[in-house]
Protein backbone atom coordinates (compact mmCIF):
# COMPACT_ATOMS: atom_id res chain seq x y z
CA UNK A 1 0.00 0.00 0.00
CA UNK A 2 2.75 2.43 0.95
CA UNK A 3 4.72 1.65 -1.91
CA UNK A 4 1.56 2.56 -4.46
CA UNK A 5 1.26 5.78 -2.31
CA UNK A 6 4.53 6.70 -2.92
CA UNK A 7 4.07 5.57 -6.72
CA UNK A 8 0.85 7.98 -7.35
CA UNK A 9 2.90 10.76 -5.29
CA UNK A 10 5.97 10.17 -7.63
CA UNK A 11 3.70 10.35 -10.72
CA UNK A 12 2.05 13.65 -9.27
CA UNK A 13 5.25 15.28 -9.02
CA UNK A 14 6.07 14.42 -12.27
CA UNK A 15 3.00 15.99 -13.54
CA UNK A 16 3.46 19.08 -12.01
CA UNK A 17 6.57 19.39 -13.02
CA UNK A 18 6.08 19.18 -17.07
CA UNK A 19 2.63 21.15 -16.52
CA UNK A 20 5.43 23.71 -15.00
CA UNK A 21 7.70 23.61 -17.49
CA UNK A 22 4.82 23.41 -20.26
CA UNK A 23 3.64 27.12 -19.05
CA UNK A 24 7.11 28.30 -19.38
CA UNK A 25 7.26 27.12 -22.94
CA UNK A 26 3.99 28.42 -23.83
CA UNK A 27 4.81 31.71 -21.99
CA UNK A 28 7.90 32.05 -23.65
CA UNK A 29 6.78 31.71 -27.00
CA UNK A 30 3.69 34.03 -26.18
CA UNK A 31 6.78 36.34 -25.32
CA UNK A 32 8.44 35.93 -28.47
CA UNK A 33 5.33 36.32 -30.27
CA UNK A 34 4.54 39.60 -28.85
CA UNK A 35 7.93 40.80 -28.97
CA UNK A 36 7.45 40.19 -32.95
CA UNK A 37 4.64 41.95 -33.10
CA UNK A 38 6.04 44.99 -31.23
CA UNK A 39 8.83 45.34 -33.34
CA UNK A 40 6.64 44.46 -37.10
CA UNK A 41 4.85 47.73 -35.59
CA UNK A 42 7.73 49.94 -34.90
CA UNK A 43 8.95 48.66 -38.36
CA UNK A 44 5.23 49.85 -40.07
CA UNK A 45 4.64 52.68 -37.41
CA UNK A 46 6.17 55.53 -39.94
CA UNK A 47 5.29 53.62 -43.10
CA UNK A 48 2.62 57.33 -43.94
CA UNK A 49 6.04 59.18 -43.36
CA UNK A 50 9.28 59.31 -45.78
CA UNK A 51 12.11 60.43 -43.51
CA UNK A 52 15.82 61.01 -44.41
CA UNK A 53 17.70 58.47 -42.70
CA UNK A 54 18.47 61.51 -40.30
CA UNK A 55 16.13 63.51 -39.17
CA UNK A 56 16.04 67.51 -40.47
CA UNK A 57 14.46 69.70 -38.69
CA UNK A 58 13.44 73.24 -40.85
CA UNK A 59 15.27 75.57 -39.10
CA UNK A 60 14.78 79.12 -37.96
CA UNK A 61 12.17 80.97 -36.70
CA UNK A 62 11.32 83.07 -39.57
CA UNK A 63 7.28 81.67 -40.42
CA UNK A 64 6.98 80.73 -36.53
CA UNK A 65 4.59 82.82 -34.00
CA UNK A 66 4.80 81.34 -30.39
CA UNK A 67 1.55 81.28 -28.57
CA UNK A 68 1.25 82.04 -24.77
CA UNK A 69 0.13 78.17 -23.92
CA UNK A 70 4.24 77.90 -25.89
CA UNK A 71 2.82 76.22 -28.71
CA UNK A 72 4.74 77.08 -32.18
CA UNK A 73 2.66 78.08 -35.10
CA UNK A 74 3.21 78.34 -38.80
CA UNK A 75 2.42 81.46 -40.27
CA UNK A 76 3.53 81.19 -43.87
CA UNK A 77 1.57 82.42 -46.22
CA UNK A 78 2.23 80.74 -48.90
CA UNK A 79 1.36 77.50 -46.55
CA UNK A 80 -1.80 78.94 -45.50
CA UNK A 81 -3.38 79.31 -49.46
CA UNK A 82 -6.17 77.03 -50.28
CA UNK A 83 -5.32 74.18 -52.87
CA UNK A 84 -7.77 72.67 -55.17
CA UNK A 85 -6.68 68.93 -56.45
CA UNK A 86 -9.41 67.97 -58.84
CA UNK A 87 -11.91 69.34 -57.25
CA UNK A 88 -11.13 68.37 -53.99
CA UNK A 89 -10.37 71.95 -51.93
CA UNK A 90 -7.88 71.34 -49.38
CA UNK A 91 -7.74 74.77 -46.75
CA UNK A 92 -7.77 76.60 -42.89
CA UNK A 93 -4.37 74.63 -43.22
CA UNK A 94 -2.44 74.75 -39.92
CA UNK A 95 0.78 73.76 -39.35
CA UNK A 96 1.49 73.87 -34.94
CA UNK A 97 4.57 72.58 -33.19
CA UNK A 98 4.25 71.15 -29.21
CA UNK A 99 5.61 68.55 -27.24
CA UNK A 100 7.97 67.39 -29.73
CA UNK A 101 5.37 66.10 -32.79
CA UNK A 102 4.61 68.74 -35.59
CA UNK A 103 1.09 68.47 -36.50
CA UNK A 104 -0.83 69.42 -39.68
CA UNK A 105 -4.63 69.97 -39.20
CA UNK A 106 -6.37 71.41 -42.94
CA UNK A 107 -10.12 71.21 -44.14
CA UNK A 108 -11.01 68.67 -47.04
CA UNK A 109 -13.54 69.56 -48.99
CA UNK A 110 -15.01 67.36 -52.10
CA UNK A 111 -16.46 70.01 -54.81
CA UNK A 112 -16.56 67.14 -57.27
CA UNK A 113 -20.33 66.85 -57.57
CA UNK A 114 -20.40 63.24 -56.70
CA UNK A 115 -19.99 61.11 -53.67
CA UNK A 116 -16.76 59.49 -53.04
CA UNK A 117 -16.71 55.91 -51.33
CA UNK A 118 -12.94 55.74 -51.00
CA UNK A 119 -10.57 59.00 -51.26
CA UNK A 120 -7.56 56.93 -50.18
CA UNK A 121 -4.12 58.75 -49.19
CA UNK A 122 -3.35 62.41 -49.65
CA UNK A 123 -0.04 63.05 -49.65
CA UNK A 124 1.90 65.85 -48.40
CA UNK A 125 5.21 67.66 -49.39
CA UNK A 126 6.56 69.60 -46.47
CA UNK A 127 8.95 72.50 -48.25
CA UNK A 128 11.49 74.94 -46.85
CA UNK A 129 12.11 78.05 -47.66
CA UNK A 130 14.03 76.93 -50.89
CA UNK A 131 11.37 74.87 -52.11
CA UNK A 132 12.83 72.01 -51.17
CA UNK A 133 11.24 69.01 -49.41
CA UNK A 134 12.25 68.06 -46.20
CA UNK A 135 9.39 65.64 -45.58
CA UNK A 136 6.70 63.47 -47.02
CA UNK A 137 3.89 62.47 -45.40
CA UNK A 138 0.31 61.39 -46.06
CA UNK A 139 -3.04 60.85 -43.68
CA UNK A 140 -5.61 58.10 -45.68
CA UNK A 141 -9.39 59.79 -46.74
CA UNK A 142 -12.01 57.31 -46.13
CA UNK A 143 -15.60 58.19 -47.88
CA UNK A 144 -16.53 62.16 -48.67
CA UNK A 145 -19.65 63.21 -49.84
CA UNK A 146 -20.50 66.12 -52.39
CA UNK A 147 -20.06 69.02 -51.05
CA UNK A 148 -18.42 67.62 -47.56
CA UNK A 149 -16.01 68.95 -45.33
CA UNK A 150 -13.72 66.67 -43.50
CA UNK A 151 -11.34 68.19 -40.94
CA UNK A 152 -7.55 65.85 -42.21
CA UNK A 153 -5.08 65.74 -39.26
CA UNK A 154 -1.38 64.56 -39.90
CA UNK A 155 1.68 64.06 -37.58
CA UNK A 156 5.32 63.54 -37.26
CA UNK A 157 7.95 63.52 -34.28
CA UNK A 158 9.92 66.16 -35.97
CA UNK A 159 10.08 69.95 -35.82
CA UNK A 160 8.94 71.14 -39.34
CA UNK A 161 6.45 74.23 -37.97
CA UNK A 162 8.73 76.38 -40.20
CA UNK A 163 8.01 75.06 -43.34
CA UNK A 164 7.31 77.27 -46.08
CA UNK A 165 5.13 75.15 -48.31
CA UNK A 166 2.86 72.26 -47.95
CA UNK A 167 1.97 70.81 -51.24
CA UNK A 168 -0.70 68.18 -51.14
CA UNK A 169 -1.89 65.59 -54.08
CA UNK A 170 -3.65 62.67 -54.09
Amino acid sequence: MKNKILIIFIILIILLAGITIGFKIMDNENNDIENNIRENIDVTENVDTKEPPHPIDVPGDQNVRINSDGVKENTSSQLLEEQNINGIIINNIKLTYVNGESTIIADLKNDTGKDIQELGLVYIKVKDETGTVVREMSVYVMSVKSGETIKINAGITSEIVNASQLEFSI
